[in-house]
């Protein structure tokens, strides 16, 4: 017979309280853990995405002022001299406009039409905290003369660059070695007229003392 006075067992647990409140400790120490882990994931992940975004930008800065610091439309000079402007920066840029006449006039006298095209580039420096850069971008460059076939050539530039307003641009620019001729005729070479006639063989000398 079960005494009155005496309070029935209680159910069974699965744990202390302090077993509880172990459990419950770690379960949340676990999670902000994994909250933690994720956020710095996602931090990293951010900053590389930031990485390379700004390489591609740099890359493609570097790659648009190739192809314009290369080019020149005759038929448009003030709009090709505007190009360079637009895809340079710094003392590069003051260059350019100080002597935007002298280029437009020697453009303007040569008549020739220079059109680039990109066959590589590359990124040798990024500096994203100082938004700097260096490029590597090897140009074919097609020079087209009134009356002439057009000669192609290689042309290999290196290219220092910067951020200014959101667009990278060429601060620097210099050429690396010779131009590697491509197609056409050499650089400075004159073309052999068409309809000259082969040169007479020369005469000997008449012997002297001869009738």
């Amino acid at each position: 017979m079960t005494d009155p006075a005496v309070p029935a067992s209680p159910p069974d647990r699965k744990g202390s309280l302090p077993q509880i409140l172990a459990v419950t400790v770690a379960a949340v120490v676990a999670l902000a853990a994994l909250v933690g882990a994720g956020w710095f994931g996602y931090q990293w992940a951010t900053a590389d995405k930031q990485i390379a975004d700004t390489r591609d930008a740099a890359l493609d800065g570097a790659r648009q002022a190739a192809i314009n610091l290369n080019s020149i439309n005759p038929d448009d000079i003030e709009g090709s001299v505007a190009l360079m402007e637009s895809s340079t920066t710094g003392d590069m840029h003051d260059q350019i406009e100080q002597n935007r006449d002298q280029v437009a006039q020697l453009a303007g006298q040569s008549k020739a039409r220079l059109d680039a095209e990109v066959l590589s580039a590359a990124l040798t420096e990024l500096n994203t905290d100082d938004d700097n850069a260096k490029a590597l971008v090897v140009v074919a460059q097609t020079s087209t003369y009134p009356n002439q076939q057009p000669t192609k050539q290689r042309v290999t530039w290196t290219l220092d660059l910067s951020e200014s307003d959101g667009v990278w641009k060429a601060a620097q620019a210099t050429t690396m070695g010779q131009p590697v001729l491509l197609e056409g005729r050499a650089a400075g070479s004159a073309p052999a007229p068409a309809d000259t006639p082969a040169p007479a063989d020369t005469p000997a000398p008449a012997e002297e003392g001869g009738p």
